[in-house]
């Protein structure tokens, strides 16, 4: 079933129908967008942290709301409040562990009203079981048969009387509003949970549009009414990517040597590449895909610089650091596929990101490595119409060993653009976990974050830890050397593509993610970030040089 992609706000106000549309509409990521938002986030950070002090790295993040209200004689806890037209993006919630946390109900205030517009079991509301369904809503985990380190059964046998254990549900249904929104939930006691017991943590991500934006806000008749468009979008993200067809092919294949690389120029502008290939052995050396390095350049501006290893998402995987598994005899490349990127075993690495460019654009795989890498590369341009809107794909990399604690950057932008995505990999050289650090996100220049979250697991949608492997068209992970929750020696690698809750900028951003004690093991972090931006951005991850003019350096 089509569904309508006139985003036009002269044509019609914000509503499901149109941001279903917007979702599976790789176009509206390259444009700044229309009506403009600021993409804001609650959530239940540790409020005794304060910045510049030791208690920034304060790790009490459950718990913390805007404020208590009496409602019928019941208590309910403020989470997410917001004035003026908007739109709620993504809802994080950790499933419930055992007994140990209470029952919830979550309601949503829409306008003003005294009575909720939406309610429902918290847990069930964000992990497929209520209104909303897969692939808006569902449970970010493949492990149903694992323990963690203690011996209690993590997965989510759906029916035992405890429920889910150490999973994650995630919400990425749209809720809009005219006039304002007001998030509560309200605990239950149960056999176990005394009353007054109390153990939460969430995380919202929302819109907030300029004052006079028409919405539409949602109520249970409107979602009835746009079932027909929950369908046709649910399939398109349902599915990995597919290739794209029409448009002009351009590719390059041969025996890439060291310093050297393949390039393909695209045919003269406007236009954009609206799908790029690259094809290995499937028995490539693992390290080659941190060796080999995409780079592009578009109207004279590079822009792009990332090894394959996160600029498909697949990341790289040290046979030789680690007793890492191959997926088949000699094949270390590790599947998985999202929304804009996917990674097959056979070794097809493709990226589905539009990218637009008024005139020209030139894009190149550099080998950086000692020996000489089997490569075939692929850019399908197609149509594009340049106005002042558009914006030039950006992609870049960072490589290190952060201390602990810190807040280690994965990268900071002044331009103005939108942030899309971003792809973490990690090496950790022991059993203990690393990733309890949030991420703190400042937007146009701000002193302290706006987005500041719960962990790192939670800000990729998982909980507890990661997934063993995950593909949706928000979150995926391709397999882990590990399996469970008992063990993060290895390497893991997480992305999280941001479609309706990508984040808008006018001047600045800047991307944190906390590097949390973790025993003191040795741990390397690889972040690809991706995003886009008006002509003239600059950031704080400097290409090698001017990319395909000079040789590159190591990427070591």
């Amino acid at each position: 079933m089509r569904i309508s992609r006139n985003l036009s706000p002269e044509n019609r106000p914000v509503s499901m129908r149109s941001l279903l549309a917007e979702m599976v509409d790789r176009d509206a990521l390259a444009r700044r967008p229309s009506p403009p938002y600021l993409c804001k986030q609650a959530s239940s950070w540790d409020r005794t942290q304060v910045l510049g002090t030791p208690s920034w790295w304060n790790n009490h993040d459950y718990n913390h709301y805007l404020r208590e209200e009496k409602v019928g004689g019941r208590t309910e806890y403020v989470i997410m409040e917001d004035a003026g037209p908007g739109c709620v993006t993504r809802i994080w919630k950790p499933l419930d562990f055992g007994n140990e946390t209470p029952k919830m109900t979550i309601r949503f205030y829409l306008d003003g009203a005294d009575t909720p517009a939406l309610q429902g079991d918290f847990s069930n509301l964000v992990s497929g079981r209520g209104i909303f369904e897969e692939p808006f809503s569902f449970i970010a985990s493949d492990e149903k048969d694992t323990v963690d380190k203690d011996g209690r059964p993590q997965g989510h046998q759906i029916g035992l009387p405890e429920g889910y254990r150490q999973m994650a549900g995630d919400l990425y249904f749209p809720i809009p509003y005219a006039k304002g929104c007001k998030i509560t939930i309200e605990t239950h006691a149960t056999a176990t949970t005394p009353p007054g017991y109390t153990v939460f943590y969430y995380i919202i991500n929302y819109r907030s549009y300029e004052p006079g934006t028409a919405v539409e806000s949602f109520t249970q008749a409107r979602y009835d009414a746009v079932r027909a468009e929950r369908k046709a979008a649910g399939e398109v993200l349902s599915n990995p990517p597919s290739s794209v067809q029409g448009g002009r092919e351009e590719k390059a294949t041969g025996a890439v040597k060291p310093g050297q690389s393949l390039a393909v120029d695209l045919p003269a502008g406007p236009g954009a590449i609206r799908e790029f290939v690259v094809e290995l052995p499937p028995t490539v050396e693992p390290e080659a895909l941190r060796r080999l390095f995409v780079a592009m350049t578009f109207d004279g501006e590079d822009t792009v610089w990332c090894p394959v290893s996160e600029f498909f998402g697949g990341g790289y995987f040290d046979k030789d650091a680690h007793p890492a598994k191959p997926v088949a005899d000699g094949v270390f490349i590790r599947p998985h596929w999202n929304r804009n990127r996917q990674v097959e075993a056979n070794g097809r690495f493709s990226c589905y990101f539009v990218m637009p460019y008024q005139s020209g654009a030139r894009v190149q795989l550099w080998n950086t490595g000692k020996t000489d890498v089997q490569a075939a590369m692929t850019a399908r341009a197609g149509h594009w119409t340049w106005d002042d809107r558009s914006m030039l794909f950006h992609a870049n990399w960072r490589l290190g060993s952060p201390e602990r604690p810190s807040d280690w950057n994965y990268i900071e932008i002044a331009g103005d653009g939108v942030y899309v995505a971003d792809t973490l990999s990690v090496f950790n050289a022991g059993a203990c976990w690393y990733g309890e650090g949030d991420e703190r996100v400042y937007v146009d220049g701000e002193a302290f974050p706006s987005h500041l979250g719960t962990g790192t697991e939670d800000y990729y949608g998982y909980a507890w830890g990661m997934a063993n492997f995950w593909n949706s068209p928000f979150l995926s992970a391709p397999g882990r050397d590990g399996r469970g929750k008992a063990n993060w020696a290895g390497h893991q690698t997480v992305s999280r593509e941001r479609l309706l809750d990508a984040i808008p900028f006018r001047t600045a951003l800047k991307m944190d993610m906390e590097a949390s004690e973790n025993g003191n093991i040795p741990t390397t972090y690889a972040a690809g970030t991706f995003w886009y931006a008006r002509p003239g951005a600059r950031h704080n991850r400097p290409l090698p040089g001017e990319t395909g003019r000079i040789a590159v350096r190591s990427a070591s």
